[in-house]
């Protein structure tokens, strides 16, 4: 989870276009910030990113944080998170949804832990080199690959 406490953040507990009610906010990017979100038909986990207020009054922002969701969608690999929906809410301004992932960014991973092991090692850089040849295939450079980038999901850590 983000840093910052998520209790203190307006957006707990609302419901966000008559279909998403946040639960916690999870993480926090350059542009945005990611939350944990309930469907309410459907009942069903899922993240929501939304894009800062500062941002809404500008075109090219609001055009890359689009950008970012229409190239996501295209790409359809199981190692690149699949995106859901994309629309504006009056409360939280753009938005995009996706899958919720149960796991930790390698960043968080190596400061638990540690270095890995060489298998580990082996294991994850063929799942990035994967989804990135995946992501080069349909003309798409990703521009902001590091560990905090990097998730690193629960039943594939398992395995190893």
């Amino acid at each position: 989870m983000d840093n910052e406490t998520s209790n203190s953040d307006p957006l707990i507990g609302k419901v966000i276009s008559e279909r998403y009610r946040v639960l916690e906010r999870i993480g926090r990017g350059g542009f945005g910030a990611v939350y944990k979100v309930q469907h309410i038909r459907l009942d069903k986990t899922l993240a929501l990113k939304v894009l800062f207020e500062h941002s809404h009054q500008n075109p090219r922002m609001i055009k890359r944080f689009e950008r970012e969701a229409r190239a996501t969608c295209r790409i359809g690999h199981d190692n690149i998170v699949e995106i859901t929906d994309f629309a504006r809410d009056r409360r939280v301004g753009y938005y995009f949804v996706m899958e919720y992932l149960e796991g930790e960014t390698l960043c968080d991973r190596l400061h638990k832990l540690g270095p890995m092991s060489n298998a580990k090692v082996m294991h994850v850089s063929c799942q990035i080199t994967d989804a990135l040849a995946a992501t080069h295939n349909k003309g798409i450079v990703h521009r902001d690959l590091k560990p905090d980038n990097v998730f690193l999901v629960r039943k594939r850590m398992e395995e190893d």
